[in-house]
This record gives structure tokens, sequence and C-alpha cells, in this order.
């Protein structure tokens, strides 16, 4: 099936959006304000694909991510995707999605690529393992990119009535406790709170996250599809940095949101911040559209407290296979 696939470039960013909003399964790394924020902070050239049948329908598309080496080719990554049109991870159309990562791979290899590190938007089953392993993929070890959606039908009680009950109670309580919720406006009041606290917990936790470039960029790379909308709570009225309870970023794009980050400080977990800060995304979101939240990760490496939390609102959850690399030619 695949030597039947066309595999085309698309350079408009409107035509991108209109097949982008037709795939059922969404991904934040296959947005295009994600690719141009990846090429402004680090490097990164998007290359966007259509993958189109013997019909000439469109069935799926690519984002992908290239960094070129002067006399080498070069690398590129591929990270949830591909998306496919009018699809979603529940319906097991499986065997489209592995030709189009094959059309894609050859289309590649013509554009001298020597790497290609790849992170399908697909589920963990012997037919996928096997049919990567056969156009030349092998896997890495790294733990896969599972996590879990929210869905935001309904009226926002019927929302809310879907958290189990431990966590309702303590967004009522951070409610009843004033916790101050303000949304960042346009211009940026709050992103260099945001930059303090999330090095401070970066130092802390030692561990890498997203870089400032990359939320900077991302914030730069808004539009009417793609939303960065960052909150901070407060203690009080007080709009200061001495106030702050907690800070939490949620990217929107279409209709799918995503968790990106959430820092709360000792005075907010006690003052339950972090409900509050996510239940006013939430309700944010949903009010612009969205249909699905993202929690954002959950797996095994995702630390108990913020797993618990997470879970604590019911979503559903979806399993990833993972990283895989191809190697087109070896380096001597």
């Amino acid at each position: 099936m695949s030597n039947s696939l066309k595999v085309i470039r698309i350079e408009a960013y409107g035509e991108w959006n209109s097949y982008f909003n037709k795939c059922g399964g969404k991904s934040l790394p296959q947005a295009w304000e994600y690719g141009s924020a990846k090429k402004e902070a680090e490097g990164w050239l998007p290359q966007r694909y259509i993958v189109r049948n013997e019909n000439n329908t469109t069935i799926a598309i690519f984002q992908v991510l290239v960094k070129k080496i002067p006399f080498l080719g070069g690398v590129a990554r591929i990270n949830k995707g591909p998306l496919m049109i009018d699809d979603d991870l529940s319906r097991n159309n499986y065997e489209l999605s592995i030709c189009s990562i094959k059309a894609i791979t050859y289309k590649l290899k013509k554009e001298k690529i020597w790497l290609l590190q790849l992170a399908p938007f697909l589920p963990p089953n012997n037919y996928i393992d096997n049919s990567l392993k056969k156009i030349g993929f092998n896997k890495r070890p790294n733990p896969p990119a599972d996590s879990a959606l929210v869905s935001l039908s309904g009226s926002d009680d019927d929302l809310m009535m879907r958290f189990n009950s431990k966590w309702r109670n303590l967004l009522r309580k951070g409610l009843k406790l004033g916790v101050n919720v303000k949304f960042d406006s346009q211009d940026s009041q709050f992103f260099d709170l945001l930059v303090k606290h999330y090095e401070r917990q970066q130092k802390e936790k030692g561990f890498k996250g997203t870089s400032n470039e990359m939320l900077y960029a991302l914030k730069s790379n808004q539009s009417e599809h793609f939303k960065f909308n960052l909150l901070v709570a407060f203690a009080s009225d007080k709009k200061d940095a001495e106030s702050v309870l907690g800070v939490l970023v949620v990217i929107q794009c279409h209709d799918f949101s995503e968790y990106l980050i959430g820092i709360t400080t000792e005075k907010g977990r006690k003052m339950q911040a972090n409900s509050v800060l996510l239940w006013n995304a939430l309700l944010e979101v949903k009010k612009n559209g969205a249909l699905w939240f993202d929690v954002g990760g959950l797996n095994e490496t995702t630390p108990k407290g913020i797993a618990t939390f997470k879970k604590g609102m019911n979503p559903k959850f979806y399993a990833l296979t993972g990283e895989w690399r191809k190697w087109f030619l070896r380096l001597r």
C-alpha cells in the first residue's frame, strides 16, 4: 500500500491548519506554531507533509523537524505523528499509519536525511512494533510519552462532576480560601514570574524541562488557533512575586489543549492553588472551543503526587509505542 501513497510538502499555514483540524486525534508537537517555536528557540527547521492515497484522498499529516549538517545531510525528528485524517487513537487504523510512516521515511531518505528519530502517535502492540522493525527502525529505551485525556464536553457542572470527590473537595477548599487567579494579558506582565518560579523549580527538583527560549517562542507564536494560556495564582489582590501561590501554562490548539507547566509554592499547596489554577484553565479553553485536555504526560516516570493529582480528574488513559530510530547511513 505504501508504494501507492504520495507525500506532498505543504508550505501554506492555512492549508496545513485545514488538514490539522480534520484529524480526530491531535498532538501539540504536530501544530504549525509548535514547529515555528522549535525553529525560533532551537534551530529546528519544520517541514510539513501530507500523505495521499491512490484516490488522491489525504489520509495523514506529518510535521518533521530537521537540522541540516553541512556536507552530510540532516537529522530529522517526528514527535507524536502521523496524525490521521478523521481518525483517533481508538479506531485501530494502524495499517494506514504504518504505511504513511514508510512513505515519509522514503521521502526523507531522498532528501539526504541520515538519521530519523520517531515517536509515533501509535499505541504499543506487536503489529506496530514488528512493522516498524521491518521498516528498519530500532526501539529506544526511553520511557514512552503516555498520557491521558479529559473530555471537556457538557456543562461546567458536568465537567466538575466527572472528577473524583477528593479532587472536587480540594478545589472547593482552594476557592473558599480565596485563591485569586489572574490570566496573563497581552503585555506579558506575568511571563517574568513564570520564568522565575520555573527556574527555581528546575533547580530544586533537578530536571531540565522546557527552556526559557522555548517558552518565549511558544508565547510569541500565538495565533487565532494557538493560545499560550498563562495563569498565576495569588494569595490576595496583590500581583507581586511575594504573593504568588502558583503558575500554570496550558496550550490550546484548535479543539485540543494540553498541560505544559505547573508550579506551586509551599503556601500554594496548602491553599490548593494547583486545583484552582487548573480548573480556571479548563474553563478558559473550554469556553474557547477546546473539546479535549491532555494532562501532559502520565507514565511510570511521573512523580507520585503529580500522578495522583492528574488521575483525580478521571481522564482516559492512552499509551504510546515509544521512541524509535532509523539510520539511513552510518558515519565513519
